[in-house]
């Protein structure tokens, strides 16, 4: 089994974290396997979302969403791990390069040019299991 970190991009307030952890799933959805759909291409077989990382760690939900003009810095995304973010509009969005990792140079510029595009919105991180 694997996993990695995801961040999905939503509109919401920082106060409201579960209305943006509900919408964030939504999004991720058309990504999961699907049993009903074996041979459907799928990123991840099931996720964790923030609340549920924070359920596991004793953390706070609000420890794993933050408001996307938080995390331009390349040096601030990449403390962060993060191997795939999904848009608002249900686009995903991940290393040009297969073998790219989370602090890649070419992955951190291309991360920056997605996240500078929803700068308003929240980023809420999952754990995404393979």
């Amino acid at each position: 089994m694997s996993r990695y970190y995801t961040l999905v991009v939503v509109p919401g307030e920082p106060d409201a974290p579960e209305e943006a952890c509900e919408t964030a799933a939504e999004l991720l959805y058309p990504y999961m396997y699907d049993p009903d759909r074996p041979t459907r291409t799928h990123y991840f077989d099931y996720m964790y979302g923030p609340k549920d990382i924070a359920d596991l760690t004793d953390d706070d939900i609000s420890d794993h969403v933050w408001l996307v003009s938080e995390m331009l810095d390349p040096g601030t995304f990449a403390g962060l791990e993060v191997e795939a973010i999904v848009t608002p509009e249900g686009s995903w969005h991940e290393p040009d390069d297969p073998g790219g990792l989370w602090d890649d140079p070419a992955w951190l510029k291309k991360a920056s040019q997605v996240l500078g595009q929803h700068r308003e919105c929240l980023a809420l991180r999952h754990v995404l299991h393979i």
